[in-house]
């Protein structure tokens, strides 16, 4: 169902609850399709923990995958490379930007018809 959640538990050795965070995998479409989820805790030194994985709603039925896990000790952070070309990007797209709108006011300023710049309106 579209509302169905489960849920990840962190247990510490006692079974208390260290952090917990809710999934919801939206609606069945007939295929298994997995996608990316991430939560972060923070240990208190208490010792080795386990994870438990319980359905969110009051019904029995266990309405979630988990393919792939990943621990990390810190937050992933993106590649190098993947920022220089987030950069770069940005970059360019922010010049191309920066000349239209020069185009547009000269344009404007000249008082000259311009159907190429009067698009970008």
């Amino acid at each position: 169902m579209a509302g169905d959640t489960f849920v990840v538990d962190i247990l510490r050795a006692d079974n208390s609850v260290l952090a917990s965070n809710a999934v919801a995998p939206g609606a069945w479409t007939g295929t298994q399709t997995f996608s990316q989820s991430y939560f972060s805790y923070v240990g208190d030194g208490s010792g080795p923990l386990r994870l438990r994985l319980s359905s969110g709603d009051t019904q029995t039925r266990f309405v979630g995958a988990i393919d792939n896990m990943a621990f990390w000790d810190t937050v992933p952070v993106p590649e190098p490379s993947t920022c220089a070309m987030a950069l770069a990007s940005a970059a360019c797209g922010g010049y191309g930007l920066w000349r239209r709108v020069r185009r547009l006011a000269a344009t404007l300023l000249a008082g000259r018809p311009n159907t190429r710049a009067a698009g970008f309106l």
